[in-house]
């Protein structure tokens, strides 16, 4: 079992975090590929990569902080993984009372429960899924949506198109 908990998850398919100092707007982080990030990276983009490795690997690209998870996702299924989805927990009572005491005075505040963050997760084995049907049932752990290759003919990771026969 392995989940995605930051962009530093991506290491295991080829792609290093370098820094997001890079990008003028914080919203990139400069990545350096080796031939297995170059590869997914070009399968998920359906683009090539032209930039030559700023430290070590084949080449780099900026990589914007929204896609980390969904490239993690997309390299899991990529390799074949059984089970690949996203799952979050249920609150039944969003907001919890809190209070904080400054100097000699308290204030109670309302403020929201801290949420475990949606979670990509991908399983191989029916048992480790078992173990997380167990924790649905028990800890109000749920779900959200599950990813896999498209079993229709004649398609892989890309679609073919339904009029036309092309795969793009």
């Amino acid at each position: 079992m392995e989940f995605y908990n930051c962009p530093n998850d991506l290491k295991g398919l080829g792609i290093r975090t370098l820094t997001s100092e890079a990008c003028g707007l914080a919203m990139r982080v400069l990545c350096d590929l080796d031939e297995d990030g170059i590869e997914l990276w070009e399968k998920f983009t359906r683009s090539k990569v032209v930039s030559e490795p700023w430290n070590e690997g084949k080449g780099s690209i900026m990589i914007p902080n929204s896609m980390f998870q969904d490239l993690w996702i997309f390299g899991q299924v990529l390799k074949g993984r059984r089970y690949v989805f996203l799952g979050d927990h249920v609150w039944m009572d969003q907001w919890k009372k809190e209070t904080y005491r400054i100097g000699d005075s308290e204030e109670t505040v309302m403020s929201p429960n801290e949420t475990w963050k949606p979670r990509a997760c991908a399983v191989d084995s029916e048992e480790e899924m078992a173990r997380i049907r167990e924790a649905i049932a028990s800890n109000g752990f749920y779900i959200r949506r599950f990813f896999t290759k498209s079993k229709h003919p004649g398609t892989g990771i890309d679609n073919q198109h339904a009029m036309s026969g092309r795969i793009e």
